[in-house]
Formats: C-alpha cells, sequence, structure tokens
C-alpha cells in the first residue's frame, strides 16, 4: 500500500471521503492512512486509507453540505486552510525575467503582444493574472 505521500497528498490538502464525507489532511502523511479532520454525520479526526482519498478543491470542500452544517475547525492547519481557501491570496509574483532590448519591445507594439515582467503574455498595456504589468507600461513606453 503506497504512502498518502506518494499519492501526492500533504498536510492542508482538501479531500474527499468515500464520496461523501470532506476532510482536511492534518497530518501523516508519510503512512498509507493519513490523519484528517473530517466533516460528515459528525465533525471528527480519524484517518483513511490514502488511496481511497481524492483530491478535491477549495470550492468544492466549502460547498459540502455538512461543512456547511458545522463550519468550525479544531486542528490549526485545518483553520489555516479553510482561512486561505475563504480568503485566496494571489502568489508573489517573480520578476525574474531579464529586461528586453528596446528593439523587442517595438516589436510587441506592432504585434499586440507583449511579455509582463514575470515571462507571462499580455497585451501591451496589460497585466498577467500574477499582477505583473507588461515590460511597456514599467518602462512608460506606453
Amino acid at each position: 500500500m503506497k504512502t498518502a505521500k506518494a499519492l501526492g497528498f500533504k498536510k492542508g490538502n482538501f479531500v474527499s471521503i468515500g464520496g461523501m464525507f470532506v476532510g482536511i489532511i492534518i497530518g501523516d502523511v508519510h503512512t498509507s492512512t493519513p490523519c484528517q479532520e473530517t466533516w460528515g454525520f459528525e465533525h471528527e479526526t480519524g484517518s483513511a486509507y490514502a488511496d481511497e482519498l481524492r483530491k478535491i478543491s477549495p470550492q468544492e470542500f466549502l460547498n459540502n453540505r455538512y461543512f456547511k452544517q458545522n463550519a468550525i475547525a479544531y486542528s490549526q492547519i485545518a483553520k489555516d486552510a479553510i482561512k486561505e481557501a475563504m480568503n485566496p491570496t494571489k502568489p508573489v509574483p517573480t520578476a525574474n525575467r531579464k529586461e528586453p532590448n528596446l528593439k523587442t519591445m517595438e516589436s510587441w507594439i506592432l504585434d499586440g503582444v507583449a511579455e509582463a515582467t514575470d515571462g507571462c503574455r499580455v497585451e501591451p498595456d496589460g497585466t498577467c493574472p500574477h499582477g505583473c504589468k507588461s515590460w511597456l507600461l514599467v518602462k512608460g513606453l506606453i
């Protein structure tokens, strides 16, 4: 039997247990039965076989009827995961791309497609989903 970690699970993952109940993995990912805080007929802490768990999205977890009936978490890991799910933070962009030369930026204006400071493709006056502006905006060329 594979461990939860070998199956790609980690602490803080939202999971479905048996297709009905939901939970958050709070420990023991190095075993085949990770510990989780579970919302079902009762709100409890327990474990299930990792190969019977299914990762779910934070939104699917928040919309689960059992969680809605008792939206309280006991473990700090679960509290933190729920807080992040309810108020997601944007990933911190890394502007680690080399600054383009003027000729490249001129071609972007003609093409109508530019590069953001993190490498994403954007409109010449655009901002990528990570919040990084196009090099043309950063350099004040438009």
